[in-house]
């Protein structure tokens, strides 16, 4: 069943990691309000304040996995038709 808090729980963190608020460097890493943000070719690893991680992937396809300590983990995936 699907629980509308958890609805809003994800489509907040989408927008977070679509746009994380003041991102800048410090030491060799990105860091924002509520997190820090590792990149390396092709995958960019969210890291959350609450301790959610946020894996975005992509090659000819993109996946992201969302794992929310309380809630569990949501995969996306978006492929080529």
């Amino acid at each position: 069943m699907w629980d509308h808090e958890i609805g809003d729980r994800i489509s907040a963190i989408l927008a977070l990691v679509a746009n994380p608020p003041h991102l800048r460097a410090e030491g060799g890493i990105k860091v924002f309000d509520g997190g820090r943000l590792i990149e390396d070719t092709g995958i960019a690893v969210f890291e959350l304040a609450d301790g959610t991680e946020v894996i975005f992937g992509s090659s000819r396809d993109i996946h992201l996995t969302i794992k929310i300590p309380s809630i569990g983990t949501v995969n996306i995936s978006v492929t080529e038709p």
